[in-house]
């Protein structure tokens, strides 16, 4: 039962975010002006929330800050679930995932395959363990497909693709729990916490409840809390390493770049479904509010960010339509001029992003931000 809900609600989101994307509109992509670099950055278990490139009052995303001047940032991007491989088969088949699927259907083609078939090179930088797992289907269609030192081996990757069509994919856990465990990047552990009222709430109507709420329970969740602010900026920093390398190698004008993640986190902001294992026998404020993610379809939990930058786009627009990371291959396919997978599953479920960021809103008057909206 439990799946079925997830899959519904999944679902229907997924049908507002197509619904979204069909408004008549002006726009032309940019001709492909030679090789180009396909940099997709997926940071596994962050929030939009938590982003200050998203208006959170943290500075949490010093290099996302600036570099959103030459991007385009969605404001409403929805995951597919709220745990990583629906998600991530999602984004790798354009399509709607129904139920709790672990590995990546074999007669779907994927992204890289797409790709790799069109005549880029292919390179994947994976952390995740179900990613990484060879049985679950995710390295089909990768040329080089690494599952440690994920930055630094996909420096070397972008390096030594100067001149070449290449993608390259690569997919941190650096906001998954457990957080901030180097102490060299720590910059809000140990200072004061930063919950909202809302929470805060929460919390203490658990507490009257008969939830443990002491001094020493609120200080645990609250410097947790921090420590994933300090993963958040980490992650910031990562990205931008990787940016200032395509940067450094004359590819970066004609790079298509996409930040995203495959879900949110739970932080303890609302109390676990009674039938989650959380809330069995819980005692403390702590242990029955929904610390990770999984099994829920909260905001926390699936409003994920979402970033693209690519040559032609005018910087700083922001995008509030509904999307979804379904929508990113198709979104692909056309900002590189490629042709969709020829196969006998059927159409994409997902929506090209295109119009949102090269629309000529000169002739519209329309706000930038609106014209997916319809």
């Amino acid at each position: 039962m439990a799946t079925l809900r997830l899959a519904l609600a999944a679902a229907l989101l997924l049908g507002l975010a197509t619904c979204a994307s069909d408004a008549p509109a002006a726009y032309e992509v940019p001709a492909k002006g030679g090789p180009r670099h396909v940099l997709i950055f997926l940071v596994d278990t962050l929030r939009a929330d938590h982003m200050a490139c998203y208006d959170y009052p943290r500075d949490t995303t010093p290099f996302l800050d600036d570099f959103l001047e030459r991007g385009v940032r969605f404001d409403k991007a929805i995951s597919q679930s709220s745990w990583t491989a629906p998600s991530v088969i999602s984004l790798f088949t354009g399509r709607d995932v129904v139920g709790e699927a672990v590995a990546l259907p074999a007669e779907l083609p994927t992204l890289p395959e797409v790709f790799q078939g069109a005549g880029y090179r292919t390179g994947g930088f994976v952390l995740n363990p179900l990613i990484q797992n060879a049985e679950n289907g995710f390295r089909r269609g990768f040329e080089r497909f690494q599952t440690e030192r994920a930055v630094r081996k996909a420096m070397t990757w972008i390096k030594n693709s100067k001149g070449k069509d290449t993608l390259t994919y690569v997919h941190m856990v650096t906001t998954h729990d457990p957080y901030a465990i180097d102490p060299k990047y720590h910059h809000f552990t140990g200072g004061p916490g930063l919950v909202p009222d809302e929470v805060e709430a929460r919390w203490s109507a658990a507490a009257e409840d008969g939830l443990d709420l002491s001094d020493e329970v609120r200080e645990e969740m609250t410097q947790a809390r921090n420590g994933y602010d300090d993963d958040v900026r980490l992650a910031d920093s990562q990205f931008g390493t990787l940016v200032a390398e395509l940067e450094r190698t004359g590819q970066l004008d004609n790079a298509v770049i996409i930040f995203c993640s495959d879900h949110g986190e739970g932080l303890w902001t609302r109390e676990a479904f009674d039938f989650s294992p959380e809330a069995q026998g819980a005692t403390t404020v702590e242990a029955r509010f929904k610390m990770t993610h999984g099994g829920q379809l909260y905001d926390e939990l699936v409003h994920t960010p979402l970033m693209i930058w690519a040559p032609g786009v005018e910087g700083g627009r922001q995008v509030s339509s509904v999307t979804s990371n379904v929508d990113i291959l198709p979104t692909l396919l056309e900002l590189c001029d490629l042709a969709p997978p020829s196969d006998a599953t059927g159409a994409l479920s997902g929506t090209s992003l295109a119009p949102a960021m090269y629309v000529d809103t000169t002739d519209t008057g329309a706000d930038a931000g609106e014209h997916l909206a319809g």
